[in-house]
């Protein structure tokens, strides 16, 4: 066998190792190694493989950082379930999340970053106080806001 046709099969061997590892949502780098080298015993598995699951990142709404270990842990969870310390949980109040610090003064996530109560966040809004409750127009002003990716 010359060395164009072994060549020639590395590289089918490498496709179809990247083809299986596409297609099983794996990484498609090992999937070209995995074939190349190891053609159909790489292929066998890569099918034995188990699909990717995708990362939580702290900017996900429902997940937020342990102030002490800095493990990601669910927004409204009072106990890590990593370092087993506990910390104030967030509060979702009107789709908006709302945290409290030590001293009592509240505070929500206004356009990614935390806005004091009563203050304005970056866009020049102000979400009505905790303990009060949203008019029927303040809720629509919101959705409209919502609507237009504010």
């Amino acid at each position: 066998m010359d060395i164009q046709t072994l060549v020639i099969i590395w590289a089918v061997f490498g496709f179809v190792g990247g083809l299986i590892a596409q297609n099983r949502k794996l990484d498609l780098t090992t999937g070209v190694v995995l074939g190349v080298f190891l053609g159909p015993i790489g292929w066998v598995i890569l099918l034995f493989q188990t699909p990717n699951r995708p990362i939580r990142r702290p900017s996900d709404p429902l997940t937020r950082e342990c102030p002490y270990c800095r493990a990601t842990i669910r927004a409204d969870a009072s106990v890590c379930m990593h370092c087993q310390r506990e910390s104030k949980a967030w509060e979702l109040k009107d789709g908006t999340w709302w945290y409290e610090n030590d001293a009592g003064q509240r505070f929500y996530m206004g356009q990614g970053t935390w806005v004091k109560e009563g203050e304005e966040d970056p866009d020049g809004h102000v979400v009505p106080g905790f303990d009060r409750p949203m008019t029927k127009e303040e809720r629509e002003e919101r959705r409209r806001l919502r609507k237009e990716g504010r």
